[in-house]
């Protein structure tokens, strides 16, 4: 009997696993305004920052975080226990995934 309780809530629990990874998430903006907050969003990162880099003052790296709600930024140092390997990815998500067209650089900067 006990055995078979435990199947049950095993069973149970694979189906609400199965059914929550179905769930799809929804955009509550259409393509045209996530197109234009895209474009937005390039020309003002163009125009904030002339020649962006990527760089280390004495070797230390901080993780700067910017509040989606209110825009505040804040800063955090990295620690001995954070895991360096999740460090690089993150460096590099902007460079692999850039967050405007990259086709559509010099149209965005006002370049000819």
């Amino acid at each position: 009997m006990r055995q078979m309780r435990q199947k049950g809530t095993v069973f149970l629990l694979v189906i609400v696993l199965l059914l929550s990874m179905q769930t799809t998430a929804f955009a509550a903006v259409s393509q045209s305004e996530l197109e234009s907050a895209v474009e937005q969003s390039a020309a003002y990162m163009l125009s904030a920052v002339k020649s962006p880099q990527v760089g280390s003052i004495g070797g230390e790296w901080a993780v700067i975080h910017r509040c989606r709600r209110c825009g505040t930024l804040s800063s955090n140092r990295t620690a001995a226990d954070d895991n360096p390997r999740k460090l690089l990815s993150i460096a590099m998500k902007p460079v692999a995934f850039p967050p405007f067209p990259i086709e559509r650089l010099e149209e965005l900067a006002g370049e000819p």
